[in-house]
């Protein structure tokens, strides 16, 4: 064997050692159940009555006279429950973490069919908005097919506003037919129209 492999294994054992030397002196000053499997994760108590030891607490494995260690390990329970409803499950857990201990949680996350979907359209509806708003009003149909191939439950319901009260953006000298969206019209908050549907044909009428 090589000179420089043996020091390696060599170097490896030592350290090992000195590692299980610490822990089992971290272990055995501890003079409490509580303190014993709180310090570290190595460490567990001999719950045996009526024996005389050195120190209850030590190394688990190193308990050779000792007929109940008591040493906790960190669980998951997952309850037994129907179905979720959503699209994370389980949607429950039930944990007993031991101090200095990590623990992973495995979540599956699914798409769940026909979940209710509102879309709400607010158009800036100012004369400089013209061709984004043109375009939206000719993939009006459009957009209800897609969001249907999401779910059949989907809503959608259109608005609109002006807030540049300047020219070339507003003409405070044109009126907005009730009704539809014309751009260029004088400013105001909010306006909504007709109402929330599914029906391409409402939303075509909405949105012109």
């Amino acid at each position: 064997m090589p000179w420089n492999t043996a020091a390696l294994r060599l170097c490896c054992i030592l350290s090992t050692l000195l590692w299980s030397s610490g822990n089992a002196i971290d272990c055995e000053l501890r003079q409490t159940c509580s303190d014993c499997i709180t310090i570290d994760l190595t460490c567990g108590w001999c719950a045996d009555e009526g024996v005389r030891l050195d120190s209850r607490c030590r190394l688990n494995g190193m308990h050779t006279d000792c007929g109940n260690v008591f040493a906790p390990a960190s669980e998951i329970v997952v309850p037994q429950e129907p179905p979720p409803a959503t699209a994370i499950s389980p949607e429950t857990y039930n944990v007993s973490l031991r101090n200095t201990d990590t623990l992973s949680l495995p979540i599956d996350v699914t798409t769940v069919r026909n979940i209710p979907l509102d879309l709400y359209i607010l158009f800036d509806v100012s004369q400089s908005m013209d061709e984004e708003i043109s375009a939206i009003q000719g993939a009006s149909a459009e957009i209800i097919a897609r969001l249907q191939n999401i779910t059949d439950d989907v809503q959608v319901g259109v608005g609109s506003y002006v807030d540049k009260a300047t020219l070339p953006f507003s003409r405070r000298n044109l009126t907005q037919e009730s009704g539809c969206i014309k751009p260029g019209g004088p400013c105001y908050n909010f306006r909504h129209y007709g109402r929330m549907t599914n029906s391409r044909e409402e939303l075509s009428v909405s949105v012109h």
